[in-house]
């Protein structure tokens, strides 16, 4: 078993957990301004991994883009609201899947709140009771 290098708990999804996401460029939103269903496989308080399907060529150019950013949206079942997060892409490949371009990418928060980082952590130990998640 590999040693685990990251410095906070990654909870890892045994099936995947769907999200909202945004292109956000420039202090705007770009041409996700209609929100994209994407999903996460695995999430920490400081980032997550997430899979986006269904992206035209100009929304992959702006996904690569130095100064992109993602609004990240998704419910929980205990809050009202969703919670939304900004996150900047570490890392982005491109996998072909049944014919179709899926791409893999490596997120991680950015000016994440106190408040927040509560919110993904309960999320994620909400997950975990449910038995949907293993660290």
């Amino acid at each position: 078993m590999a040693l685990e290098k990251r410095k906070f708990i990654r909870l890892k999804l045994k099936e995947p957990y769907f999200i909202r996401v945004r292109l956000y460029q420039a202090n705007k939103l770009v041409n996700f301004s209609l929100k994209r269903d994407a999903y996460s496989l695995n999430i920490s308080t400081t980032g997550m991994y997430i899979v986006l399907f269904n992206l035209t060529p100009v929304e992959i150019r702006e996904l690569k883009e130095a100064d992109c950013r993602l609004i990240i949206e998704f419910k929980t079942p205990y809050l009202k609201k969703p919670v939304k997060l900004l996150g900047r892409i570490a890392w982005a490949e491109r996998k072909e899947k049944s014919g179709e371009s899926i791409y893999s990418a490596g997120v991680y928060f950015e000016g994440l709140k106190e408040k927040d980082r509560e919110k993904v952590l309960q999320n994620m130990l909400d997950l975990c009771l449910k038995s949907k998640g293993s660290i």
